[in-house]
């Protein structure tokens, strides 16, 4: 998401979203605005840990440390929309990771997913914001980065 409206304490709406006004600006180096962090959250020692005796090397991006998964970590994944819909309470968006045994270091596989619903009535947005979520949804085209 790069741009919702809610109103402060005067009822004046503003820009309320922290991170980029375009899709581009997720894709650099970005301090993980609302970004989906995996495999791991925080940072582990040294990038390596050992599991069942076996010790496994992460890809390191926080010198000396691996933090929040690595150098491609899952805000820098496309992400597999499952789900995406406008219904009678608001927008829904169902997405889907598959994270292949390896990957940035992490041994197995490991399958992800992420629900998003609308808390607030769905008629009470903005037109503007349920444009943008719209838009968004079309430009995803059956999949998306998610780190917005």
């Amino acid at each position: 998401m790069t741009y919702l409206t809610a109103p402060d304490r005067a009822g004046q709406f503003a820009d309320v979203v922290l991170g980029y006004d375009n899709f581009e600006g997720y894709l650099k180096d970005s301090p993980y605005f609302g970004a989906l962090i995996g495999r791991y959250g925080n940072r582990i020692a040294k990038g390596r840990f050992k599991l069942y005796g076996v010790e496994y090397r992460l890809a390191v991006n926080n010198a000396p440390s691996a933090l929040h998964g690595g150098v491609r970590g899952f805000d820098k994944m496309v992400w597999k929309v499952a789900n995406a819909a406008v219904t009678a309470q608001g927008p829904r968006l169902a997405l889907t990771y598959f994270s292949r045994d390896g990957e940035e270091g992490y041994p197995g596989t490991q399958s992800s997913g992420l629900s998003v619903n609308r808390a607030e009535s769905w008629t009470d947005l903005s037109q503007h914001d349920r444009l943008s979520f719209l838009s968004e949804m079309a430009a995803a085209n059956g999949s998306m980065m998610f780190g917005v």
